[in-house]
C-alpha cells in the first residue's frame, strides 16, 4: 500500500491490492456528491434502456407468435422455456445496465470490461433465485414473498458477481454486497407498497386496468427499483473509492 499526496492541491492515492495497482482522484466533497448524481441517473438510464432490452428479448422469443420458439417450448417444456427465456432477457438487461454504470467508472480508475458481464451473469442469475425462492415458497404472489425473492435473488445475486470485479480495485469491496442486497430492500419495498396503491386507487376502471400493467406498473417498478438501488450503492461507492488513509491500509 502506498498513498502518494502532491502539491497545489491535487492529490491522489495508489491502492495496491493482489498486484492491481489503482489511482483514484481525491475530490472535493462537491466533486464526490456530482459523481453521486451522475452515477443515479446513468444507473436509472441502464434500468430503463435495460427494460426495454428485456421486453425485446421476451417479445422476440414469444411463443405465441414465433413457430421456432413454440417449437422449442413443447420440447423443453413451457415452464422450463419461459424460464430460459426470461434469464436470457435479464442477461440482456443487465449487459445495458452494466454498460451505462462501466461507462462511469471506467473515470475512476483502469476498469475493464468485466463489470459489464458481472452485471449481465448477476442479473440473470438472481432472476433464477428469484424465480426458484417464490416457486418454493408456493405463493409466488404474495407481495412480502416477493420482496424477501427480489431482495435475495437481484441484490444477492448481481452484488456478488459484481463485487468479484470490483475486489480487484480496492480491499474496501466487502461493502458492495452489503449495499447491493441493502438497496434492493429499500428499492422492493418502495416498489410493492407503490404499486399496491396503485392497484387500489388507479385500477378501479375496466378501461385503465390494461395500461396500469402494460405501462405504468413496470415504469414505476424499474424506475423507482433502479433509483433507490443505485443511490445506496453509489454512497457504498463513494466509501469504497475514497483514497485509503495510511492506518487503513492492509498489513
Amino acid at each position: 500500500m502506498s498513498v502518494q499526496t502532491s502539491g497545489s492541491g491535487l492529490c491522489s492515492a495508489l491502492v495496491s491490492v493482489q498486484g492491481v495497482v489503482t489511482e483514484h482522484p481525491l475530490r472535493p466533497i462537491s466533486g464526490r456528491w456530482r459523481f453521486l448524481a451522475v452515477w443515479v441517473a446513468l444507473s436509472l438510464l441502464g434500468w430503463v434502456l435495460g427494460g426495454l432490452a428485456f421486453a425485446a428479448v421476451m417479445d422476440v422469443t414469444a411463443t405465441g407468435t414465433h413457430r421456432l420458439s413454440a417449437q422449442i417450448g413443447r420440447l423443453l417444456g413451457h415452464d422450463l422455456w419461459l424460464q430460459i427465456r426470461e434469464s436470457a432477457a435479464l442477461a440482456a438487461m443487465g449487459a445495458t445496465l452494466g454498460l451505462t454504470q462501466w461507462a462511469w467508472l471506467r473515470r475512476e480508475g483502469e476498469w475493464t470490461g468485466h463489470w459489464i458481464w458481472a452485471t449481465s451473469g448477476g442479473l440473470a442469475l438472481g432472476g433464477l433465485v428469484e424465480a426458484g425462492l417464490r416457486n418454493f415458497l408456493h405463493r409466488p404472489d404474495a407481495p412480502f414473498l416477493a420482496a424477501i425473492s427480489l431482495v435475495i435473488g437481484l441484490g444477492g445475486g448481481m452484488g456478488v458477481l459484481q463485487w468479484l470485479s470490483l475486489r480487484r480495485q480496492t480491499h474496501r469491496s466487502g461493502w458492495w454486497i452489503i449495499a447491493s442486497v441493502a438497496g434492493a430492500l429499500l428499492g422492493a419495498i418502495a416498489v410493492i407498497g407503490t404499486l399496491l396503491v396503485i392497484d387500489h386507487f388507479y385500477v378501479r376502471q375496466p378501461c385503465c386496468v390494461s395500461s396500469a400493467d402494460e405501462i405504468i406498473k413496470p415504469l414505476v417498478a424499474v424506475g423507482m427499483f433502479g433509483t433507490l438501488r443505485e443511490t445506496v450503492t453509489g454512497l457504498a461507492l463513494m466509501h469504497i473509492l475514497r483514497p485509503l488513509h495510511p492506518a487503513e491500509s492492509p498489513a
